[in-house]
């Protein structure tokens, strides 16, 4: 029976326990505020004046709270007050409090966490304030909310009372006080003076969201407006801690850039050039200028391989040369290899990536003789021939060509299948060229350290807008921004890559020049084109080879033109509408056909502050409610 009697107690002091905490939460801003009497004395510390002030709050709690916050504003005509709380008690005895800053204000938390307190308390709150003179062109004002709009709780009783310098005792003007919620232009109160000081009081209770408003007209020339100095004085933290994070990141991402990111000195001028540097592919020439692979680098290699004769293009059921129409069908057919020509390791990775898919069954005869006549293609035929060591196939059901030769697919097939290897390529590329030569490090990896710091610093910019403020955020922001600019400079090319992009660029202004042009400047005193070797004859085989090269540097069209009516035959590498065939179409089909091929060989996404002249008008006041 005790031990009975013993639960049911415990039970019954948790369910009040807990009851008692809930009315706690609930009724925390049940209270009412007898009394807000505020003192303020006025001063010249700064040069747009402080307030000491002293604020005692009566407050009848009708329940159980731990204490209560009070909220003052930071901020009075977009200055700063510097908020300075000097002192905290309640019922004349030191309490407890903590500070932070919340929406431009610094709010006092008065009270303690493990006790409640019920009934009438008294506070007494002591804080300094600055910048609390407002001008309206040369006249001083001092427009001040006494308790604020941001209470919930009705005040009984709202007093305030100034006291000013003796070199201005007397000579205020205009006196005057509101009351009600913001922008009212009642005036609830009185105004009475004594001896150089001033009391304002409301004559009524103030309701939730009104407030008392003091205003005085202050003599010119006691108080200043600000100046420059006086900004900088105001805003100095702040625009330090807003330009130190850009200016170290600077300092930072861009020493490191400036040591290891740099490329090294080209010859400094551009000459024409009339063939790719260094017996480079396209794709290869791409990466040099870009330090990654462009979006028209694999459309061109295929081109490329397809006039080198490892593959043909096939158009159907379109109306012009890998035309713009929407209905087109292209479909790439690949030849057995081309005699005195060799692949570069990233081509043969893309046909292998292209026709890997689409071998049929043969037999184990096909498959060895295939590899003999097309070692290019060993590595295609590798999966073939282990699954023929475990199975066994119908050699009637193959083909009787050899084993790749033939095999067509349709570059939209490749949606699914391509991205693996459009990533590898793209891996393989600039760490092939920098082995090469090329570049100090790997342009893909060079930035990476960068690109993670800058994704850092806007995570935190993002995410710690709350707690970090406008300004900060801005900062890291410029900061984040600075950091991505130089992670995307940092890949840095040696004297030999240098000396490939220049002759790049060489290229492209040959392929880019029209051929009236061109004789010009050979006949011009300058003759950009002297150093060179006689300009090649104009031919089909010209066009063809730099065609590629044209199409990553952007000036396909440009050299397409120079070349109308070349053709007497449609090329080899091509099978489609001939009728319809001039150079200049097949230029402009290539270009759109690019995105096409792209859109194939794409990888998977992975407070109160403001007016005169009415109630919450002036600087101060703020607001509050319990805990």
């Amino acid at each position: 029976m005790k031990l009975r009697n013993g639960i049911l107690g415990f039970v019954l002091s948790v369910v009040l326990a807990s009851s008692m905490v809930s009315s706690v939460a609930a009724d925390a801003n049940n209270f009412t505020i007898d009394t807000f009497a505020a003192d303020y004395t006025l001063g010249q510390d700064d040069p747009q004046g402080t307030l000491t002030i002293q604020e005692q709050i009566t407050i009848t709690f009708a329940g159980y709270n731990h204490g209560i916050f009070r909220a003052i504003p930071t901020k009075y005509n977009s200055m700063p007050q510097h908020v300075q709380v000097k002192a905290v008690t309640r019922d004349g005895v030191p309490e407890n409090y903590t500070t932070s800053t919340s929406n431009d204000n610094k709010v006092i938390k008065i009270g303690d966490a493990d006790r409640t307190i019920t009934g009438v308390h008294r506070y007494n709150i002591e804080y300094k304030v600055q910048n609390v003179i407002r001008f309206v062109g040369d006249t001083a004002q001092l427009d001040w909310n006494v308790n604020g709009t941001e209470w919930q709780q009705k005040a009984t009783a709202v007093t305030a009372q100034l006291h000013v310098p003796s070199s201005l005792a007397g000579r205020l003007t205009d006196e005057k006080c509101f009351t009600g919620l913001v922008r009212s232009s009642s005036s609830d109160c009185i105004v009475a003076s004594n001896n150089g000081n001033t009391t304002f009081a409301s004559t009524r209770p103030l309701n939730g969201g009104e407030t008392l408003t003091l205003n005085s007209t202050i003599p010119a020339g006691y108080f200043s407006k600000p100046g420059i100095a006086d900004y900088w004085n105001d805003y100095a933290r702040q625009i330090l801690s807003a330009i130190a994070a850009p200016l170290a990141a600077l300092m930072l991402a861009g020493g490191v850039w400036y040591r290891k990111g740099r490329d090294a000195k080209g010859r400094g001028t551009i000459i024409p050039e009339y063939k790719p540097p260094d017996g480079l592919k396209p794709a290869d020439l791409d990466v040099i200028l870009h330090n990654k692979l462009g979006k028209n680098a694999v459309s061109a290699t295929i081109i490329d391989l397809a006039i080198r004769k490892y593959l043909r293009i096939q158009e159907s059921k379109s109306d012009g040369i890998l035309g713009l129409g929407k209905r087109a069908i292209y479909t790439l057919i690949l030849l057995p290899q081309p005699p005195n020509d060799t692949l570069a390791p990233h081509e043969t990775v893309i046909l292998e990536g292209i026709f890997k898919t689409a071998a049929p069954a043969m037999d184990l005869a096909d498959i060895q003789a295939a590899m003999k006549a097309h070692p290019t293609a060993s590595g295609i035929l590798a999966g073939p021939l282990a699954k023929f060591r475990k199975t066994t196939v119908d050699s009637k059901a193959t083909i009787d060509q050899p084993a790749l030769a033939g095999k067509e697919v349709e570059i939209s097939s490749l949606k699914s299948s391509f991205s693996k290897t459009l990533t590898k390529v793209q891996k393989m590329l600039p760490e092939a060229l920098t082995t090469q030569g090329y570049f100090t490090s790997n342009p893909d990896k060079a930035g990476n350290i960068w690109f993670v710091i800058a994704v850092a610093l806007f995570l935190v910019a993002f995410y710690g807008f709350n707690a970090i403020g406008i300004v900060f955020t801005i900062s890291l922001v410029v900061s984040a921004s600075i950091v991505f600019i130089f992670a995307v400079l940092m890949p840095s090319r040696t004297a030999k890559g240098a000396a490939a992009k220049d002759a790049a660029e060489g290229l492209r202004v040959y392929l880019n020049t029209a051929e009236k042009d061109r004789i010009a400047m050979l006949q011009s005193p300058s003759a950009p084109y002297a150093p060179q070797s006689a300009e090649p004859s104009k031919t089909v085989e010209l066009f063809e080879k730099l065609l590629p090269y044209a199409m990553v540097l952007g000036v396909e069209q440009q050299w397409a033109r120079q070349f109308e009516s070349i053709y007497t035959t449609p090329p080899d590498w091509y099978s489609g509408n001939w009728s319809t065939f001039s150079v200049v179409h097949l230029a402009s089909s290539l270009a759109s056909s690019v995105d096409a091929m792209n859109s194939s060989f794409a990888a998977p996404a992975s407070a109160s502050s403001g007016f005169s002249g009415g109630a919450g008008g002036g600087g101060g006041g703020g607001g509050g409610g319990g805990w």
